[in-house]
């Protein structure tokens, strides 16, 4: 079993033909959202609040959900 990341032309052309089984993605605008979010309050509140940390789910691909 070989894993992809992200589900690009290529990728999506491995899981069709078996070269890939999963493929994990990120959804890209939630995340750049939340990196921007996460700067903005990091400006606002100032370095005193500590490490930000932020939950972002992922998407798994397989042959069968494409």
């Amino acid at each position: 079993m070989a894993v992809g990341w992200e589900l690009f032309v290529s990728t999506r052309a491995a899981l069709i033909d078996g070269t890939r089984t999963p493929v994990i993605s990120h959804p890209m605008q939630t995340l750049a959202r939340e990196i921007l979010t996460t700067m903005i309050k990091v400006k606002e509140i100032g370095p005193q609040d500590g490490a930000q940390r932020v939950a972002l789910s992922s998407d798994l691909y397989t042959p069968e959900n494409l």
